[in-house]
């Protein structure tokens, strides 16, 4: 019971920040801001490409492998991949303490929305989800280095103009 408490305050403490991020993120994203109207076309064109490329491994593989893509050429910032894979690590606990119950397990609106999505127990959605939190979170990390060689580059351009 007090590791649940502690669990509740740190996720408290964090989502509002993770939150701020993520709509910045999404508002950059939509928008275009600080990206020329090619540059973005043709990271959207890259994205599609390698989404339909991969959409024969699976849509999993897909959706993982367009979001790296977008992320490698500068669509979608880092922070919101970082952000999904903590919004997936966060229902993880929860989604086990719901199997832990029986009712919730024998509901049939909760099995039809299990089967329909191709899992089995809420045990087993729990373990999707963890496993696509750490590719988000590595994906995230990815596009953060990224973004972080980009901005010395750009730091080391200004430097050699001035200097």
């Amino acid at each position: 019971m007090a590791d649940q408490r502690i669990i509740e305050r740190q996720v408290a403490e964090v989502f509002p920040r993770v939150w701020r991020s993520v709509n910045g993120t999404l508002r950059r994203a939509i928008t275009g801001e600080g990206t020329h109207h090619r540059t973005l076309v043709a990271q959207v064109a890259a994205t599609l490409i390698v989404a339909l490329i991969t959409l024969r491994w699976g849509e999993g593989a897909a959706i993982l492998l367009a979001l790296l893509a977008a992320s490698v050429s500068g669509l979608v910032d880092g922070r919101l991949s970082v952000a999904l894979g903590l919004l997936c690590l966060a229902c993880g606990p929860i989604l086990l303490i719901g199997a832990q119950h029986t009712w919730l397990q024998q509901s049939t609106l909760v099995n039809y929305y299990i089967s329909s999505a191709g899992i089995n127990s809420l045990r087993s959605a729990a373990a999707t989800l963890t496993t696509w939190a750490y590719y988000l979170l590595a994906i995230g990390l990815i596009g953060l280095i990224r973004s972080y060689v980009a901005q010395g580059r750009k730091t080391e351009s200004v430097r050699d103009r001035t200097g």
